[in-house]
This record gives C-alpha cells, sequence and structure tokens, in this order.
C-alpha cells in the first residue's frame, strides 16, 4: 500500500477556523476511511499523510462522507422548537441518502425530546397574537397587555417554556446514544445538579448570541450536497479545492455567518471597501471546523480555590488577560470566555493520539496547572506541557466589532527550554503574582497600578519566549520597580487589598540581567548596601514603609503608614540619590551608614563614568529600586569583577572622608571621621559649595594624619553634584586604599 502526503495550505494554524479545519479532516480521513491516517504541522500548514491520494480524497469528501449528527434542539436559533428560521432542517429531515442515516436518527431523537417545549413555545406565541390582532390600535394592545388575566396566562406560560427548557439538556444527554451525544458533550459539560456548563470554543451550547452553529452546519452541508439526490452541488468540488489548497475559486457562499472562528469573514463594519459588507465563507471551510471542534471535550474543574464554582475546562483553556498582545485593554481582563492555547506538533500523529494529547491537555506549573497566559508562558519555557509539541498558537475569545465575540490570535510562543526560568518562582512567594493579578481585576483599582500589572505580565512573557535576552530580564526588573511604586502612591488601595512589595529575590536574577553595563552593575552595588556590616538598616526603607520583618508593608488605618525614613519617591534619580545620601549622613556616627557588600561594590570605571556624566540614572535607579529586593543570604555567584580606572584625585578626596569603615592602607588601620556638613556642601551644588566642601575634607584628613597632595578645590557648578551622586555608592576596602595611596603622602610616611 502506498502512502500519500498532502501538504493541506489551506489549513494554517491562524485564524481558528482553518486550524480547527485541519484536526477535521484528520478526524473524518481517520474515523471513516483510513484509522491509520496521520498529521502534523510543517511550514505554516497541515500535513497529511493517508493511503488515499489527491483523487481518493476528493472523492471521499464529495461523496462518501457521513456528516456528523450536530444538533442544538436547546437553542432556539436551531429551528427545533420554531423550525421556520432553519429551512436546511427540514431538507436533512427528509433527506434520502443513505449516509445521512445518523443525521436523520439524530434529528428524529431530538424532535421527540422537544414536543413538549414545542407546545409550551406554541402556546406563548398564541397568547402573545392577541396583541397582533389586524386593526388593533395602540391603546388596544396596551388594555390586553395590561389585563390581570393576560398577565397571568402568559406567565404560567412562560413558567412552564422554561421549566420544560430547563429540563431538556438533561434528558438529552440521558437519553441520547451516538454520535450526536459527542457533539453535545463538546458543546458543554453537566455538573451534578444538571446544570450546563460552556466551553468558550462552541459559546453557549453551540451559539453565539442568535447565531447557532449548528444551524450553519446544515446550511453548509445542504449548499455542498444535494441529500436527496445524494449528488455534490455544482460548485462543490472547487469549493473542496480551496479549502485544501487555498487555490482562487468562485465566490464563496454569502450569508453564512462564520462567528468567532473566522474573524476576517464574519462581515460587519470595515470589512469591505463599503460601510458594511455581509459575512462569507466556504461552505467546506465550515463543515470541516465544525468537524473538528469534536476533537475537543471539556471536563469540570475548578480553577482556583476548592471554594469556586466548577467551571467547563476545555484542553490548554485558561483565564484570558489583556497581557502579552497588542491589542490588550482592561475592559478584557474579565472576558468570561478567556483564551485557549492551540497545540501545534510536528510528528506525525493518528486522531486517537491527538484526542489523548488533548483529553490530558493542560500546562503545567510546578504542582498546578497553568491558568493565566503568564502561568502557561512559564510553564512552556520550563517544558511543563506534554511532549511533541513545538509551538502553541494564542487565541483570546475577545469582543471586537462591536459586541461580537472573535477568537482573535494573539501571538505564537515556540516551546523551548528557556534558562534563567526557575527565578521567576521567587514572584510567587507570600502568593505575591496571584495577588497582584487578583488587585488588578478589582473594580476599584487604579489604571496606573492596573498598566502596571498589564506591564509586568508582559514582560514575564518576554523572557519566556526570549530568556537568553539579558535587557528583557532587565524590563522584567524595571517592571517590578514600577509595581512597586505605583503601590506605594496607591497607600489605601494597597492597603486594603494587603499587598506586599516584590518578594525576596535570589541571586540568579544578578546573572539573568546583568549585561556588563554601568547602569546595571552601579544598580546592584546601590541596592545591597545596609547601614553596618552585619546588614541591618537596609536601605530598601527609604523607599518602602517596611514593617519589622522588612517582608511587607507598614500600614495603619489610612494606608500605607507614613515613615519620616521615605525620603526616595522615584521622580528624579538624581533628587533620589541626594535624598539617601543625606539621610543616611543624619543616621551616621563615626562613619557614613552606607555599607556596601562584598564583592558587589562599584567598580571605579563605573564611578568615573558617573563623575563624566555618562550614566543614565534613570535607568540604573528603577532598576535599582527593584534589586533591593535581593536576598543578601541567597546572592551565590563570585560577584563583579573589578576594572582598573584613574578616578579624579578630587573623588578620592570626598571619598575618603565618607568611608563607611575606618580606611585600611599597608595594614594599618586609620579612622577618619564622617563629617555630614560635608555632604550637605556638594549636594547643594555650585563651585562655591565645592570650595568649602573641599576645605572641610582636607581639615577632617589632616586631623586623621594624612596629608592631602590637593591644594586647590575648584571645579564648575555640576562637579559638586555629581561628586555627591557618586558617594552613595559603595567602593572596596582595595579602592579605598589606591585613593589614599594616590590623594596623599600617606606613602612616605608609611614606608
Amino acid at each position: 500500500m502506498s502512502l500519500h502526503i498532502h501538504h493541506l495550505t489551506g489549513c494554517e494554524p491562524a485564524p481558528l477556523a482553518h486550524y480547527l479545519k485541519a484536526l477535521g479532516i484528520l478526524r473524518l480521513v481517520a474515523e471513516q476511511i483510513d484509522p491509520s491516517a496521520r498529521g502534523w504541522w510543517k511550514d505554516e500548514a497541515f500535513h497529511l499523510a493517508t493511503k488515499l491520494d489527491r483523487a481518493e480524497l476528493e472523492r471521499f469528501f464529495l461523496r462518501e462522507y457521513q456528516p456528523t449528527p450536530m444538533i442544538s434542539p436547546w437553542n432556539k436559533g436551531a429551528g427545533f422548537v420554531f423550525a421556520a428560521n432553519n429551512p436546511a432542517l427540514d431538507r436533512l429531515r427528509k433527506s434520502a441518502a443513505s449516509r445521512m442515516t445518523p443525521f436523520r436518527a439524530a434529528i428524529q431523537q431530538a424532535d421527540e425530546a422537544i414536543t413538549n417545549l414545542s407546545g409550551a413555545d406554541d402556546a406563548i406565541r398564541r397568547i402573545k397574537n392577541e396583541t397582533k390582532v389586524k386593526g388593533l390600535d395602540k391603546a388596544g394592545k396596551d388594555r390586553i397587555k395590561n389585563d390581570p388575566a393576560y398577565k397571568s396566562r402568559l406567565a404560567e406560560a412562560e413558567r412552564r417554556f422554561k421549566q420544560l427548557k430547563e429540563g431538556l439538556i438533561p434528558d438529552c444527554r440521558r437519553a441520547w446514544r451516538g454520535l450526536h451525544l459527542t457533539w453535545m458533550d463538546a458543546a458543554m459539560v453537566l455538573n451534578a445538579d444538571g446544570e450546563a456548563k460552556f466551553p468558550a470554543l462552541l459559546g453557549s451550547g453551540g451559539n453565539d448570541g442568535k447565531n447557532d452553529f449548528t444551524k450553519q452546519f446544515m446550511e453548509s452541508l445542504c449548499a455542498l450536497v444535494d441529500w436527496n439526490a445524494d449528488a455534490p452541488s455544482e460548485q462543490a468540488a472547487s469549493w473542496l479545492d480551496s479549502a485544501l489548497q487555498q487555490t482562487p475559486t468562485l465566490a464563496a457562499s454569502t450569508d453564512l455567518p462564520v462567528g468567532q472562528f473566522l474573524p476576517g469573514s464574519a462581515g460587519g463594519a470595515n470589512m469591505t471597501c463599503g460601510f458594511d459588507a455581509s459575512a462569507f465563507a466556504n461552505p467546506w471551510d465550515y463543515v470541516f471546523l465544525m468537524e473538528g471542534v469534536l476533537a475537543f471535550i471539556p471536563a469540570l474543574s475548578r480553577r482556583t480555590t476548592t471554594n469556586a464554582p466548577m467551571a467547563a475546562s476545555a484542553p490548554f483553556a485558561i483565564h484570558g488577560a489583556p497581557s502579552g498582545h497588542a491589542s490588550a485593554s482592561r475592559s478584557e481582563a474579565d472576558s468570561p470566555r478567556g483564551e485557549q492555547w492551540m497545540p501545534l506538533w510536528e510528528n506525525p500523529s493518528t486522531f486517537t493520539e491527538l484526542k489523548t494529547l488533548l483529553g490530558e491537555g493542560r500546562a503545567q506549573l510546578g504542582r498546578k496547572s497553568a491558568s493565566r497566559p503568564v502561568d502557561f508562558t512559564r510553564a512552556v519555557a520550563r517544558l511543563g506541557v506534554s511532549r511533541g509539541i513545538f509551538a502553541f498558537q494564542r487565541f483570546g475569545y475577545l469582543e471586537r466589532n462591536g459586541q461580537s465575540n472573535l477568537a482573535v490570535p494573539l501571538g505564537r510562543w515556540q516551546v523551548n527550554p528557556q534558562p534563567q526560568q526557575e527565578i521567576l518562582n521567587d514572584l510567587d512567594r507570600f502568593d505575591w503574582l496571584n495577588r497582584l493579578q487578583r488587585s488588578a481585576r478589582d473594580k476599584f483599582a487604579p489604571n496606573s497600578f492596573v498598566t502596571a500589572h498589564r506591564n509586568l505580565e508582559a514582560s514575564i512573557m518576554a523572557v519566556c519566549a526570549r530568556g537568553k535576552e539579558r535587557a528583557l530580564w532587565q524590563g522584567v526588573l524595571l517592571a517590578l520597580a514600577k509595581i512597586e511604586e505605583q503601590m506605594v502612591c496607591s497607600h489605601s488601595f494597597t492597603a486594603k487589598q494587603r499587598l506586599r512589595p516584590i518578594p525576596p529575590l535570589s541571586g540568579g536574577w544578578i546573572s539573568a540581567a546583568n549585561d556588563g553595563s554601568s547602569e546595571f552593575q552601579l544598580a546592584v552595588s546601590l541596592a545591597l548596601q545596609t547601614g553596618d556590616e552585619k546588614g541591618r538598616e537596609h536601605i530598601r526603607r527609604h523607599w518602602l514603609p517596611l514593617d519589622k520583618t522588612g517582608y511587607a508593608f507598614a500600614a495603619d488605618k489610612s494606608g500605607l503608614r507614613k515613615d519620616p525614613d521615605l525620603v526616595c519617591h522615584g521622580l528624579e534619580p538624581e533628587r533620589d540619590l541626594l535624598a539617601l545620601l543625606q539621610r543616611r549622613s543624619l543616621q551616621s556616627g563615626d562613619h557614613l551608614a552606607l555599607m556596601g557588600r562584598p564583592n558587589y561594590c562599584a567598580d571605579p570605571s563605573d564611578l568615573a563614568a558617573i563623575l563624566a556624566g555618562r550614566v543614565d540614572l534613570r535607568k540604573t535607579l528603577p532598576l535599582a529600586r527593584a534589586l533591593l529586593a535581593l536576598d543578601r543570604r541567597n546572592l551565590g555567584g563570585v560577584g563583579f569583577r573589578s576594572t582598573p580606572a584613574d578616578l579624579p584625585a578630587i573623588y578620592g578626596l570626598f571619598r575618603l572622608v565618607t568611608l563607611p569603615w575606618p580606611l585600611e592602607v599597608k595594614g594599618n588601620t586609620i579612622p577618619v571621621h564622617f563629617d555630614p556638613a560635608i555632604v550637605t556642601r556638594l549636594a547643594s551644588g555650585g563651585s562655591e559649595s565645592l570650595r568649602v566642601a573641599g576645605d572641610m575634607a582636607v581639615r577632617r584628613l589632616r586631623a586623621s594624619g594624612l596629608t592631602p597632595v590637593i591644594r586647590q578645590i575648584a571645579g564648575d557648578d555640576s562637579l559638586s553634584r555629581r561628586i555627591a551622586l557618586s558617594l552613595a555608592f559603595p567602593i572596596s576596602h582595595q579602592t579605598a586604599a589606591q585613593l589614599a595611596l594616590s590623594v596623599t603622602k600617606i606613602q612616605s610616611k608609611q614606608p
């Protein structure tokens, strides 16, 4: 037996209709003619391997294909309760083709199930028709409608209709047998109380508003085949070739609403060169996509807590989030239909294997299933998904073009292991990410907070896609800093939601985001500073009001607590650095209370860049704000390498009098006492302040037994502030000793 491989260019991963079309073709071939058929994705198209050649494949669909009975008597739009709105149903009910036998049997079962319901519907219509008598004016109509007897009869008829309709779905689930039961299982799930839950893929039980999917399916079947003569229509063959190979053909069937599956053909405003357009589609496309949805059988699950209501959980279906795609908006944060990530696989697979994959379809993040896009991307980046999948096509069920629900393609996500993904677990501490997500969905959440949260999730998703790019990891840090800043600004909301600062971060963040730039390495050295060598009095409290643990906000009845130590507000980086330096100066004793972390002190070349004005402090300070959360006990690594650089002598002069510890040179310990007035003068700026501060520094060094080689202090107006800014960054003992040897005569005193 020869094997034929069909390159179906008409079946693409997006839009959703073309993806489902591929699954429908594989399913029909495998279940009705060739069980050994296999399918896979390659080069943006679906490939089908089967014993059927091209002519045999086309003959199968045109003359042998047996449509799956898809009927929805519970939907009024399907035509069972009020049949006049679905002529195709009547044609199929009366068809003579033998391959429609299962379909006719299913229709008969549905007719039997809705006998009483149809009678109740007719009773309502008869009562309402009493107000539609020809010649009856408005006053007469109002008189009938306001009549208590009329109201009572109508209410009783509607109550009976509602009772019968509520029992229809459970009755059908118990009585039905055959492929139409498979369709029902795909369209809904019944809980223990008989209440129906609907997966987003098929709207609300096989319909979207007034658009019933089964009605369009029947109309498509009737457009393709004369089911009395069992002969294809005149255009069926050309439409089939277009559906399979995307070849040009005659105009597709108009007035065929494709709804959410094919947004580009849904019709409506801006869909043509005029003001409005009708829906149009290839009938084969609609038939195949509907046959393909039967691969997705949902189940009941709880997505969040054990107290949460049960919901229909379809394969790879998750809650929606306005993150990670360009058209995101806040209004879509609570999209009831969510998202679905459709798997793409490259190994030839049978439909049975595909059903197994989709039946177990979930993304695992640690011990829990991913329920949000950001969690799903994290799982994909760690290969926490079923094997054999090389990518996911992301679809969001969103309202577009008015209130139309459309399956909008939201991007492609490759399944590749990405480095450093384990450090994202730090953000799960204290349930931090989940708390943020819940707070961002609160209707009282400030817009700035919601935007910051959306940017954070987008940045996390970016590193899950391209984890080797250090700039993207820095993007996560910047997004963390921004949302923490918004927490402080929205202090009442933050306290009410019991939000926490950024949780402790491991040292892996340093290696993941370190691009070797002065901005990043200075941010790390700044963030790791404390008040003493034991790591007490971390500088983070100058940005955030923290409680005694350091892991939560200090709050009172009005919101976050007002703390006099909170002097850095994120408005201007230079202002924050000077405020930090001056606040620490007031809290210092004999030495400046800004102690750097060994091996993570500022590199001399980076300090020289600050003095020359070549460092972008607008990047350094936000990075430092996020890195303030670094856990000093869990840094790992070997720290930063020191790069030799010639620092200006004037910097050495002021640095030696603002050290956080006694100066050590050639085995000698020389205490140089700190004077806060020097910092105050430098921070004020100007050449005169620089001169005065310099004279104070010279006297302080001489009092310590050191003789500066600098005899005259001078500089432009900006030099004073740049020196003050540089003093906020820590230096190592080695750098301090080198400065002492270069700017004082200690070398001659200490042979």
